[in-house]
């Protein structure tokens, strides 16, 4: 048996290289340029040895010959460069003697650590140019070209405008080739935007009941990428025939690979999206991936995968980076309660969190959280996270988009029963007694007293009183308010 090379690579940044403009028009020219990193660049190496994991920045290679390993090493970056000007990569490689399989595991985590050390490491910005140039007003970077638009850019900025016209991660999703150029008309009536970072669970324990078998981790590998896709096409071939089938469809894919999940889309298609992408994932990954997980025996509970989402609600104008930043916050927070009182191989459940930025201040989640939905001790107006399945003591996605439903229906019309909600709201932070009064006059003038004190009665979880009106009436505002 010879030796062969393991080879890793990781593209630094991706979310900082899409998401650093307010621009939508860079941000998706910035993912295709991403997209094309993993598959046309690398792609020329596939037939020098085998791959195992190809996918949203993420690279694993096995090189036959250490001549076309050294070739890849000095090669890759610089042609990444070249396409995504303002990149970031870094390599690493660890020798196999594949007579010993029974190591493979012990080298891939040989390699991740060389990652790791390497992230540590960064070289200086070939972009960063010297004193006296004019540089971008947005960027601060030197300006080099110029753009289709007669505006003096930076090199980075340029390569994203000029890819951002034709996206192959359209294509996978969409299933065919468009037009995306026009960005301006992305929105309709309503003003928001939803974006959606999904993030598959248990992926680390997977690893590591494969980790020790290259050709099945490989599999997997493929597999996996292959539902996700999956799924996300199946969303858009699922929606109606004059969303999918408009001019200017209202969805953006941004990150789609491995299990990774990142789309901008109009806000009033985002619930019902989400649902959609979380129900398909699990019955894909099921489908390709449940001989895998149970023959390993990953998990006790499951034999397929499940998916935590974070969404935030931002007005067009917000900017996209911070948009994303708190997308995968809420993501995170989605996976801490579904792993909450979990056991060491069962499978956390499909679940979302969102939020809607009220403001234009740029703060943590947790300090907006804390701001807005923490009116006193004791109280709490943070009632999520929703999952695709029943859960005790949390509501399902089902029942959230069904009591949105109620509170936008005939007999909660009355604009003076929601502002009256609205209201009550602010009193809590108030004070609680006043918000009691507050709440006797309201019910006096609804018709639907139940659904009223539904959702002004709070649950108690916690040792706290969660309320679920504050997220109702978000979901109101995102399907209903017209802001054009």
């Amino acid at each position: 048996m010879a030796t062969k090379y393991l080879y890793g690579a990781a593209v630094h940044g991706i979310q900082e290289f899409i998401f650093n403009t307010s621009k939508l028009k860079e941000i998706i020219g910035a993912s295709e340029l991403v997209e094309r990193i993993c598959t046309d660049v690398f792609g020329k190496y596939a037939e020098r040895g085998e791959n195992i994991i190809r996918a949203a920045g993420n690279v694993k290679f096995l090189f036959y010959q250490k001549y076309d390993c050294e070739k890849a090493v000095y090669e890759f970056p610089r042609e990444a460069k070249k396409i995504a000007p303002g990149i970031i990569i870094s390599q690493a490689v660890v020798e196999y003697d594949d007579a010993n399989e029974k190591q493979f595991a012990d080298k891939i985590n040989e390699l991740e650590c060389k990652l790791r050390c390497q992230r540590n490491h960064r070289e200086r910005s070939l972009l960063t140019g010297f004193m006296g140039i004019e540089r971008s007003r947005r960027s601060g970077l030197p300006v080099l070209a110029m753009s289709w638009n007669g505006e003096f850019v930076d090199l980075s900025t340029k390569s994203k405008l000029e890819a951002s016209g034709n996206s192959r991660l359209c294509k996978k999703m969409f299933g065919k080739d468009i037009d995306v150029s026009n960005h301006e008309k992305f929105l309709g009536e309503n003003d928001w935007l939803a974006v959606i970072h999904a993030d598959g669970n248990g992926l680390g324990k997977v690893v590591q009941k494969l980790g020790c078998d290259q050709k099945v981790l490989a599999e997997f590998s493929c597999k996996l990428d292959e539902a996700t896709c999956g799924a996300a096409k199946a969303v858009f071939e699922s929606l109606p025939a004059n969303i999918k089938n408009a001019e200017n469809i209202p969805l953006r894919p941004i990150v789609l690979g491995g299990d990774d999940f990142t789309v901008v889309c109009r806000a009033d298609l985002s619930l019902v999206f989400v649902r959609k992408f979380m129900t398909e994932f699990e019955e894909r990954t099921e489908k390709l991936l449940g001989e895998i997980l149970e023959e390993k025996n990953v998990f006790r509970n499951g034999r397929k995968l499940t998916v935590c989402i974070g969404v935030a609600f931002v007005k067009s104008s917000y900017p996209f980076h911070y948009g994303y930043l708190l997308a995968e916050a809420l993501c995170n927070q989605s996976k801490i309660d579904a792993n909450e009182n979990l056991g060491e191989r069962e499978l956390p459940q499909s679940c979302l969190s969102f939020y809607k930025v009220q403001d234009s201040f740029v703060e943590s989640l947790v300090a907006m959280q804390q701001r807005e939905q923490q009116p006193s001790n004791g109280h709490s107006f943070v009632f999520g996270p929703y999952y695709l399945h029943p859960k005790e003591k949390r509501w399902t996605i089902d029942v959230l988009l069904d009591k949105a439903r109620q509170i936008s229906g005939d007999d909660m019309s009355s604009n003076a029963v929601k502002s009256g909600l609205r209201r009550w709201l602010s009193a809590m932070h108030d004070g609680v007694d006043q918000a009691l009064q507050m709440k006797q006059r309201l019910l006096e003038i609804t018709t639907n007293k139940d659904f009223v004190r539904e959702l002004t009665d709070g649950e108690r979880r916690d040792g706290k009183l969660c309320y679920s009106v504050y997220d109702m009436l978000v979901i109101n505002t995102i399907m209903n308010q017209k802001t054009r």
